[in-house]
């Protein structure tokens, strides 16, 4: 095996290993409009035990106002919704402004989850997630304030696995190809 293919097949799992085993993620985006919806999925490989979500983009009015949902997905299009927050509740976390959100489970089990984040007042229309968001129907219209979030999943252990898009595994299979097919074409140069 090509020594290159070697080292970003190394990277790449060093990367997403380091993920599952993160205590704390942290994902950034940004929306485009006051009805758009980002979407994080990550899976729970294991049950892990004082999950905190929360946002620390609000940053006292520059960025929009944030609502985190965290939904129990059975598919890519069907859930339940486990809470929703558009302030947080308590001591605030490192960053946190009033305005910025929070959510806490003593565990979450095994299985596929959605964390949503959405720009007040787009909640959640039921506790399914087919259901929609409040702003759906909307046209859609300006953000008031900025277009950044910050948002992060802290669990005490391990278990936590972001769930990659596709985009970034398609980029990193196409650059692999890429460097093996460049490896062989000068193996074959040299013979």
């Amino acid at each position: 095996m090509n020594t290159r293919l070697k080292c970003l097949a190394a990277a790449a799992v060093g990367l997403f290993g380091g993920l599952a085993q993160a205590a704390q993620t942290d994902f950034t985006g940004s929306l485009s409009f006051d009805n758009s919806v980002a979407k994080i999925f990550f899976d729970v490989t294991s049950t892990v035990a004082n999950v905190t979500l929360w946002t620390d983009s609000f940053d006292n009015g520059t960025h929009f106002d944030p609502v985190i949902e965290l939904w129990a997905m059975s598919s890519s299009t069907s859930g339940s919704l486990m809470g929703e927050s558009d302030d947080f509740v308590g001591a605030p976390i490192a960053g946190q402004t009033s305005a910025d959100s929070a959510l806490s489970f003593s565990a979450l089990a095994p299985g596929h989850y959605l964390l949503t984040v959405v720009a007040s007042p787009n909640f959640a229309v039921s506790g399914a997630y087919a259901d929609g968001f409040a702003l759906d129907a909307a046209s859609p219209g300006a953000l008031t304030g900025l277009a950044g979030y910050s948002v992060h999943i802290g669990a005490a252990g391990t278990g936590i696995s972001p769930v990659p898009e596709p985009a970034p595994w398609a980029l990193l299979l196409a650059g692999g190809a890429a460097i093996a097919w460049r490896g062989s074409k000068r193996r074959d140069n040299a013979a």
